[in-house]
C-alpha cells in the first residue's frame, strides 16, 4: 500500500527493526512494529500498528505510515510521506511530497470538509516543516556511545497535512534502558511539550489537553553507526490513566557494522 505510494525501502548502511507495545492504565490496547533503514546519504522508516485485544471492541482500527528522505549536514530531511489509517471501516489517506523542508505537494483521501472552526493554515506553515515520522529520528553527531541532555534541545517543526505544530523538548534526566530483545545501555529523557500553531480547532478538547500537558516524556536511545536516536518510550497522562508506548524489540538487523553494535547481552 505505502510502495505504492512511492515509498520504497532500499539497502542501507544500518538496519533497524522496532517493535512497541501501547498501554493505558497498564492495560494493552495496541501494537506497533516498523523499521528503519539508514546511512550517510538518505534514510526510510516504515512502521504499522492496529488496536489490540479487547479495546478493538471499542475501536478497531490500523494503519501504516512511512516516510524517506536524504540526510544532510546532520538533518533528515524528508522526500515522500505516507499515512494510511482505517478505523472501523472508513480509510483515510494522506500523502505529502517535499522540497527540503518545504512541503509541496499534499493530498488528502476522502477531502475534509470545511470547517471554519480551524486555525487557518497559510504558505509559511508548510515552510521549514517535517512529517510526524522524521520528527522523532533525533540527529546527532555522535555515532555511537551515550546520549547526553543537548539531544533534548531542541524545537521540531511538523506538519502533518492538516495542523502545523511545534514539538518542544527539554533535559528531564539520564536513564538506563533494557528491550527484551535488542537494546541495553543509556537513555535520555526529555520532557515533551506539544504547541499546536495552526491547522486545528483551538477549542476541541483533544487539543486543549495535549497543549496543557506539562508531565508529557520521550526516551531517546541511539542507534549505534547511524547518527540518530530513536524513541524507547513515550508516555502521557491521559483522563483514564497513564498512557505508554514502550520498545519490545530494538535490534540491528543487517550492515556492515551490524555484528559489533550491539552489547552482548543485548544481541539474539
Amino acid at each position: 500500500m505505502l510502495a505504492a505510494a512511492g515509498i520504497e525501502v532500499k539497502g542501507a548502511e544500518v538496519r533497524l527493526d522496532a517493535s512497541y507495545g501501547v498501554t493505558v492504565a497498564g492495560i494493552p490496547i495496541g501494537a506497533i512494529s516498523g523499521s528503519l533503514d539508514i546511512d550517510e546519504r538518505r534514510f526510510n522508516v516504515m512502521a504499522e500498528g492496529a488496536t489490540t485485544g479487547a479495546f478493538r471492541v471499542v475501536l478497531n482500527g490500523h494503519g501504516e505510515i512511512a516516510t524517506s528522505g536524504v540526510r544532510s549536514r546532520g538533518e533528515s530531511l524528508p522526500a515522500k510521506y505516507a499515512l494510511t489509517t482505517v478505523i472501523r471501516s472508513r480509510e483515510e489517506k494522506v500523502r505529502m511530497e517535499f522540497n527540503g523542508r518545504n512541503a509541496t505537494s499534499i493530498s488528502i483521501d476522502p477531502e475534509p470538509a470545511p470547517n471554519g472552526a480551524l486555525l487557518p493554515l497559510t504558505e509559511a506553515h508548510r515552510n521549514r516543516v517535517v512529517d510526524p515520522l522524521t520528527s522523532v529520528l533525533v540527529n546527532t553527531a555522535e555515532r555511537g556511545g551515550s546520549p547526553g541532555p543537548e539531544a533534548c534541545q531542541r524545537t521540531v517543526p511538523v506538519f502533518d497535512g492538516r495542523v502545523r505544530y511545534d514539538l518542544k523538548l527539554a533535559f528531564k534526566q539520564l536513564a538506563s534502558v533494557t528491550t527484551p530483545i535488542g537494546y541495553q545501555g543509556a537513555a535520555v529523557v526529555c520532557q515533551l511539550l506539544f504547541v499546536p500553531i495552526a491547522g486545528h480547532d483551538p477549542d476541541r478538547f483533544l487539543f486543549k489537553y495535549l497543549a496543557e500537558q506539562r508531565d508529557m516524556e520521550v526516551w531517546l536511545v541511539p542507534v549505534a553507526g547511524a547518527g540518530v536516536l530513536v524513541p524507547y518510550r513515550v508516555s502521557i497522562r491521559t483522563p483514564i490513566g497513564l498512557g505508554v508506548m514502550e520498545a519490545k524489540r530494538l535490534e540491528i538487523a543487517k550492515g556492515p557494522t551490524a555484528t559489533n553494535v550491539l552489547p552482548e547481552s543485548g544481541r539474539r
